[in-house]
């Protein structure tokens, strides 16, 4: 999806309002991060687009920060099977 499309869900809009980092701003909060991936996550889902998803949740199990927290990491790997099944 480029920037410029809506898909006429109201999380996608507000999620790339608050993707866009500005110059000299610290780096977006871990937890904000878990938050866009896993809402992303569910958008695809619910919008059945699956090949995305798999390919989604599979990069983000090469994140050395989501899989710090195992709570996290356990979360990944059920939203992997997910995307597979």
């Amino acid at each position: 999806m480029r920037p410029s499309e809506n898909c006429g869900d109201p999380r996608v809009r507000t999620w790339k309002i608050m993707v866009l980092p500005s110059l000299g701003q610290p780096d977006v909060p871990l937890e904000d991060q878990w938050e866009l991936f896993t809402t992303l996550c569910h958008i695809l889902h619910e919008q059945k687009r699956f090949e995305e998803l798999e390919r989604m949740t599979f990069s983000a199990l090469g994140s050395k920060e989501f899989m710090r927290d195992k709570e996290r990491a356990r979360e990944m790997e059920f939203m992997c099977l997910l995307a597979c099944i």
